[in-house]
């Protein structure tokens, strides 16, 4: 990456930044920093949102990524809708909505995936010439490389190529697991090692090192949904019995809430006794989950998806029975709630994309 584009990316990644903080933290000389933001500066590249406070002398400006500059649409695949989000290269989450779309492992599915992605964009005023590319999340193990989801319990299907799509649509775009997605959203700019548990309707997860994702040889890395919990216990979509997934799958609490997650927490505060019961064994089991995975990785664990964006509130209760199964930590510090409620899996899927348009903007 050329050092124009270097710098177009760090201020992306901030709200403001001034030279002198450029210059320091890519090593770069003043003279070379000042001659290269009023380059970006002219293109239309950022824009001068401010001044900083001065200690004496000239006040400092603050440079922010002009807003407008392009998008980058995520995609959240589901087996009866589909989710889009789209996201400037700011990394600002602009909008998002859910349109009715009934996976089929058919050339049609791509052609409604097209047709619901044009209705968002012209919902959102947005031309086709501003977007940098579309990331599309799925619920599977996937190649990236060959555009192949090996393999997906939740769509049932196999091997299916996601090649055709680029006969519907004219942009740039990739595929990812969404227990990926929704870590790299969470973890974003977290550089030291992380276990995201993504718990969803199906326990998923993903493996953080060094502040990389690891895949695994065969792509499988994360899907803790799968780790045996109990010899013998609840049968699992997946065929086997006494997974993650059987015990902590969202789908348990929607149950208990009359189909919806937050109706089950509404009754968990109110007191109600069938939903403390659900949540009791709930938290049992994934209290159980998260110390088999401390001590696997003995790194940050972080706790997200839809059950994940209500744990705060649960916290405390939650953290103290990790800590009855866990006796080689003496606290709980390393272990983290997610900062979304939902759209991490299709706010994550564009953030590569962000990246790969400044490596390649200038």
């Amino acid at each position: 990456m050329n050092k124009l584009n270097e710098i177009a990316r760090f201020i992306s990644e901030h709200d403001a930044v001034s030279n002198n903080e450029i210059s320091k933290k890519l090593h770069l000389s003043m003279p070379t920093v000042l001659q290269y933001t009023r380059i970006l500066k002219d293109q239309g590249v950022i824009l001068e949102t401010g001044k900083y406070d001065s200690t004496g002398g000239r006040k400092a400006s603050a440079f922010s990524i002009s807003e407008t500059l392009a998008y980058v649409v995520g995609v959240e695949v589901k087996r009866g809708s589909v989710i889009f989000t789209l996201v400037n290269v700011r990394r600002k989450l602009m909008a998002t909505k859910q349109y009715s779309v009934s996976f089929t492992n058919a050339p049609g599915y791509f052609r409604s995936i097209s047709q619901a992605l044009e209705s968002f964009l012209k919902e959102c005023k947005i031309p086709s010439s501003k977007i940098a590319g579309i990331g599309i999340s799925l619920p599977g193990i996937v190649d990236r490389e060959k555009n192949l989801m090996l393999r997906s319990h939740a769509l049932g299907v196999q091997n299916m190529s996601f090649g055709d799509l680029s006969r519907w649509i004219d942009y740039p775009y990739t595929i990812e697991n969404d227990a990926n997605c929704a870590a790299f959203a969470e973890l974003r700019g977290f550089v030291k090692n992380a276990v995201y548990i993504s718990l969803n309707d199906m326990v998923g997860g993903a493996v953080f090192l060094n502040g990389s994702l690891y895949r695994g040889d065969g792509f499988k890395s994360g899907e803790f949904g799968h780790m045996v919990l109990e010899n013998n216990g609840k049968i699992c979509y997946c065929g086997k019995r006494g997974c993650m997934d059987s015990y902590c799958s969202a789908i348990i609490l929607k149950k208990a809430g009359g189909g919806s997650l937050s109706s089950f927490f509404e009754m968990l505060k109110a007191g109600d006794a069938r939903a403390e019961e659900v949540w009791e064994s709930y938290v049992h089991y994934l209290a159980l989950s998260v110390t088999n995975l401390r001590m696997a990785f003995d790194c940050t664990v972080v706790l997200g998806g839809e059950v994940g964006g209500w744990l705060e509130e649960f916290f405390l209760p939650f953290a103290e029975k990790v800590k009855e199964f866990n006796n080689f930590d003496i606290d709980t510090d390393y272990l983290r709630v997610g900062k979304y409620k939902s759209e991490a899996s299709s706010f994550g899927a564009t953030l590569r994309f962000i990246d790969k348009y400044f490596e390649n903007m200038l």
